[in-house]
């Protein structure tokens, strides 16, 4: 980009334009900035973006460049003029656009950002043809409707999704930015937990995006070959080799007029063409080998290049199926069993360990401390809960995979450690790549979400063991949150069962965050309540971190057993 373009700002309607490339092309690219309301503020906020804002400041970042920033101050009538920052042509290219309150005396006349918006990303090329982008601006710290623009009135509206009774669904970026959400069902009104096969009903076998450039929800026109819910989503590919496949594994299902039970199918979504294919396994049957159908289970990519997928544990028809894993490799259009084995069983090493609903979490430089060279990438299943109970173990797997037929998981039955709080079912977990440690966060002591904790356990990666004397609160027991990361490195915690009934309550986890001692500040993990609550208490549902920063809660259920409408929260500093 080689000039600067002036723009107006008022507080209501922004349109950003700029061009490149020797200025053959003026409107490249253009973005609407739009105010979007608040439900909820924390501590009284202003659910107005703009109200006490004296400036703007708008800021182009990307990779391979400095990061641009412009500021101007808004005159009479609540307008400014503020230029673009050059920046240079490129991939996901960012604006962000702020309103800023008066210079505070207490830190170096700092203006505090009172809202903020980001775009999504943008290529920025001289020869592309650009649709509008949008920027919805709300205040930070707060819960906002999801909003687009209507297209007759140029107004901020709220945006609804299509099908509106989601539990168990899953959410996935895809490559181009929107979210594919899938599948999920209702939840019976006399139903005791939200997640066993007779608490569920209408279980759907649709799919929707979320497209964070418009602020739509838009239903997928093709749908699964099979209703399903607490299923897993995986994607296919990385930066390095690209692919964009969805993967949607098992999870229950219910045949027309048949009860709920549990489901081996697997279904790919191309998101170039909107269709499914239904895969085969290694005996040419639909589903996977052996007809080994779970629910209740995690999942993960193994291997990008060679789009190799691991399964572990489940809840499950076959209940030996829920005390394995599998590893599978995933083509054209087939999902073929290259592993299969037991988890751990201390007393019976030739039986596995049945567990569901417990924490995945795909760790590096694992117990570096412990051995030479720089550790291992490897798997660790935290807590979950079978017919016997609730588990308290953290259970290591080290990954090999020099080939696709000699993939393996590898079992550290010498470094299975016990949780110091005791058992654990439907932990929230966070893994901080930056400090290498895992907060495993609330969970239930007791199946059928009984006995909720408020207990943070630190999990230290490098040497395999938990953080001696430090143990944080969540302020309130609960178990079943969902956990997102957010841009800034920081987890959202929301929502969740407290034993009872689903709750309103979010959290933030952050990995270094202030905290006063004996009168001094120092850096040290903290959980952080100064967030606003949810519009509506939820269990059930999902999370996910979209372009523009913001977290999209979706889905779950009520008190009253209904699902809330979406919402997003928009972070603060």
């Amino acid at each position: 980009m080689n000039k600067t373009t002036l723009i107006a700002v008022g507080l209501g309607l922004v349109v950003l334009a700029a061009g490149c490339g020797g200025g053959d092309n003026p409107n490249l690219f253009s973005v609407q900035i739009k105010k979007a309301i608040a439900e909820k503020t924390y501590d009284g906020a202003n659910p107005d973006p703009a109200s006490g804002a004296v400036a703007v400041r708008l800021t182009v970042t990307g990779p391979g460049m400095d990061t641009r920033s412009k500021e101007s101050d808004i005159g009479v009538g609540g307008s400014a003029v503020i230029g673009i920052p050059e920046f240079p042509e490129g991939d996901d290219r960012q604006f962000t656009f702020e309103f800023l309150g008066p210079a505070n005396p207490l830190k170096n006349n700092e203006r505090p950002v009172i809202g903020r918006g980001r775009s999504a990303s943008l290529t920025v090329d001289a020869d592309a043809v650009r649709a509008p982008d949008r920027i919805y601006v709300a205040p930070v710290n707060s819960m906002v409707r999801p909003t687009t623009v209507d297209d007759e009135t140029g107004l901020v509206v709220s945006s609804l999704p299509v099908t509106a009774s989601r539990v168990g669904a899953s959410m996935t970026e895809l490559d181009d930015g929107r979210i594919l959400i899938c599948g999920g069902a209702q939840v019976r009104a006399e139903a005791e937990t939200w997640y066993m096969p007779d608490d569920l009903n209408n279980l759907t076998d649709t799919c929707e995006t979320y497209d964070p450039k418009t602020g739509l929800f838009t239903e997928v026109a093709n749908r699964m070959n099979v209703k399903r819910a607490y299923h897993q989503a995986v994607k296919l590919g990385s930066p390095d080799n690209p692919d964009g496949r969805v993967v949607l594994i098992g999870g229950y299902t219910v045949p027309d007029g048949g009860t709920i039970t549990v489901t081996n199918l697997v279904d790919i979504f191309n998101p170039k063409t909107g269709l499914f294919i239904s895969a085969t396994s290694n005996e040419g049957q639909p589903g996977l080998y052996g007809g080994q159908g779970r629910a209740l289970f995690t999942a993960d990519l193994v291997n990008a290049d060679k789009n190799l997928i691991v399964l572990f544990g489940g809840y499950s028809n076959v209940s030996a199926v829920g005390g394995t894993y599998d590893i599978v490799w995933v083509t054209e259009g087939s999902v073929m069993t290259i592993a299969h084995a037991q988890l751990y069983n201390k007393a019976d090493p030739a039986k596995g360990t049945v567990r569901y609903n417990h924490a995945l979490a795909k760790v590096r430089k694992y117990a570096d401390e412990l051995v030479e060279g720089n550790g291992y990438q490897a798997y660790l299943l935290l807590g979950g809960e079978n017919e016997s109970g609730v588990l308290d173990t953290v259970e290591p797997y080290v990954i090999t995979c020099p080939g696709v037929d000699a993939c393996k998981l590898q079992r550290q039955d010498q470094l299975v450690v016990k949780i110091p709080g005791g058992g654990r079912s439907m932990p929230a977990v966070a893994y901080d790549t930056l400090h290498n440690f895992l907060f495993i966060a609330g969970g239930f002591g007791a199946k059928g979400g009984k006995s909720p904790t408020d207990r943070v356990e630190i999990f230290r990666v490098s040497n395999a063991n938990f953080r001696e004397n430090e143990v944080l609160s969540l302020g309130s027991k609960m178990g079943g949150m969902s956990i997102a990361e957010m841009d800034d490195g920081r987890f959202l915690l929301a929502g969740g069962w407290d034993g009872t009934k689903p709750v309103d309550a979010v959290k933030i986890v952050s990995p270094k965050g202030p905290v006063i001692q004996n009168g001094q500040e120092i850096q040290t993990p903290a959980v952080k309540s100064a967030v606003p609550t949810m519009d509506a208490a939820r269990a059930g549902h999902s999370m996910l971190t979209d372009q523009t920063g913001r977290v999209l809660i979706f889905g779950g259920i009520d008190a009253e057993k209904d699902s809330p409408e979406p919402i997003f929260y928009n972070p603060g500093d």
